[in-house]
């Protein structure tokens, strides 16, 4: 077949690519639809294209069964730029399969896209995933009454979410929950989303079950593969708590967005993992009982502590609540919550000896839709920044050069409104330290990580960049320019991306200005960066 058309390409090669890897296969429906329509059961299958990094779905069709490979690249692209909640649109660094024709087929449909086709007879995590499927379509009696999951998605977004308790503690401060109900003796709760991707709680059914994962995650390398990466999330024995928003939102997957929604357009999220059962939604009243308890008793007991809370290293804290449930007055539960000081050194000690002396690269900085290029701003120019409401100038050395100069600058451009976003985040971070491309091969394809390291010492991921002979034609000529100023540049942030000066902001355009200095990728202590990604 001939591939994608150079316009399609084009348009696709704008969107971000990040480092995920993708999963993709053809499935057959006749045990879900044969009860439904016992016509299209026999005539259809079903794609599945899932970020396996994230364990998202990004799309799923219904096709006949005669469509052919051709429906496969549909379905990738609609994947890449209008996913399912909560993806953003985004290529991925790699996709697999497990058919040798279809990755064949897809090796020749996504030339020039830099994305990787490999093959792998199995894969666990989206097997899972279509398995669960089957069985939320076979059995959608969930013998739990709608108004106990409305009570309990209540309580989870008033008490969990409207908290933002994952700003108050680290992932290795486990709180537990005594409940000696429902055949639950305690949970052990790690709240998710102190690294900005993903937002909930994981209550473990047991302790060794946490600290069991926990070791398998330390043990994986750099050089696990992603079938190692789902045997071990699957090891897991935990119910959870996840956050999304609704997916009519015209700008999906944002994490700025999503922190923007109204409480009736979050969604909370139930399931459970067991390695026996794999990923499913919680379906009876046995584990809405427990789950309902330890959510309130949790978020109770950050709003009694939160001032205690905020302290690091964690106190022993510990209070007793009496619960009862909304829907049944009449029984009431002891329900003991507390920290644990002595497992949170445990776990914290245990993760500093796997990465002592690894760059946490941040990756949520920079929407999508976001436009990147290299520029020169006039100081002279710089009042009209600095005169611009809202605006943010950060400047140290810059005023020292001759008023004609231009310094060199590195832009992104976005709107107006994900730009302020933005701004304050690196202000809040005391401005940008300094400013790294880093060159290297990931997944046989020569690309440059545009990184910046924040007074904070955070390190942010702003771009990464395919180096074609073009863009390393700029980058040359604009790391010259920066020579020249002894190092001495500039990032940018401008609004206007759906405007006339797209792609080539104007000075009117540009909302916050950072000094900085630009370094090499040995000084950035980034040498192993690509081993990490």
């Amino acid at each position: 077949m001939s591939s994608l058309p150079i316009t399609t390409k084009k348009r696709l090669q704008r969107i971000p690519q990040l480092s995920n890897v993708w999963e993709g296969n053809m499935f057959p429906v006749e045990e879900m639809m044969e009860n439904i329509d016992p016509d299209l059961a026999e005539t259809a299958q079903c794609i599945l294209w899932i970020d396996a990094s994230e364990g998202i779905v990004r799309s799923m069709d219904v096709i006949r069964k005669d469509t052919g490979f051709e429906a496969m690249v549909r379905a990738l692209l609609k994947a890449i730029e209008n996913p399912h909640s909560p993806g953003e649109p985004c290529r991925p660094q790699k996709v697999v399969v497990k058919d040798r024709e279809l990755q064949f087929f897809l090796r020749g449909a996504l030339q020039d896209l830099a994305i990787t086709v490999d093959y792998q007879p199995d894969l666990p995590l989206l097997d899972e995933i279509w398995r669960n499927f089957k069985l939320f379509q076979q059995d959608s009696s969930i013998n739990i009454p709608v108004a106990w999951m409305q009570e309990l998605e209540k309580e989870a977004i008033n008490l969990i979410w409207d908290q933002e308790i994952w700003n108050l503690i680290a992932e290795y401060d486990i709180i537990e929950i005594q409940l000696n109900t429902h055949d639950v003796e305690s949970l052990y709760a790690c709240v998710m989303g102190m690294m900005g991707k993903e937002f909930g709680v994981i209550f473990y059914r047991s302790l060794d079950s946490m600290k069991q994962f926990r070791s398998l995650a330390v043990d994986l390398d750099d050089e696990a593969s992603e079938a190692e990466l789902e045997r071990s999330f699957l090891q897991q024995d935990c119910w959870f708590l996840n956050f999304s928003h609704d997916e009519d939102d015209d700008k999906k997957g944002n994490l700025f967005d999503l922190f923007s929604k109204d409480d009736d357009e979050v969604e909370a999220l139930f399931g459970s993992i067991h390695p026996y059962e794999g990923i499913r939604p919680i379906s009876e009243q046995e584990e809405a009982i427990p789950v309902y308890l330890a959510v309130r008793a949790l978020g109770l007991f950050f709003a009694q502590f939160e001032k205690e809370l905020e302290k690091e290293p964690l106190d022993l804290l510990t209070t007793t609540f009496k619960l009862t449930l909304p829907w049944d007055k009449n029984e009431s539960f002891s329900v003991q919550v507390n920290t644990m000081p002595e497992l949170a050194v445990e776990l914290e000690e245990m993760g500093d000896d796997d990465d002592d002396d690894d760059v946490v690269l941040k990756t949520n900085l920079i929407p999508s839709g976001s436009m990147f290029n290299f520029g020169f701003v006039p100081i002279l120019a710089l009042p009209i920044i600095d005169d611009k409401r809202g605006s943010h100038l950060d400047l140290t050395d810059i005023l020292d050069f001759a008023p004609d100069s231009n310094i060199p600058t590195f832009m992104v451009q976005n709107t107006r409104g994900k730009i302020k976003e933005i701004i304050d985040v690196l202000a809040e971070d005391d401005g940008i330290e300094s400013l790294c491309f880093a060159l290297g091969n990931h997944d046989g394809e020569k690309v440059c990580l545009v990184v910046i390291q924040t007074y904070e010492d955070e390190y942010y991921l702003l771009s990464e960049i395919n180096c074609d002979a073009r863009f390393m034609k700029a980058l040359n000529k604009w790391q010259e320019k920066v020579e020249e100023f002894d190092g001495c540049c500039a990032v940018a942030f401008a609004m206007g991306v759906t405007g006339a000066s797209k792609g080539n902001p104007e000075m009117k355009d540009i909302l916050g200005f950072f000094e900085t200095t630009m370094i090499s990728v040995e000084d950035a202590g980034l040498e192993d960066l690509f081993d990490s990604i």
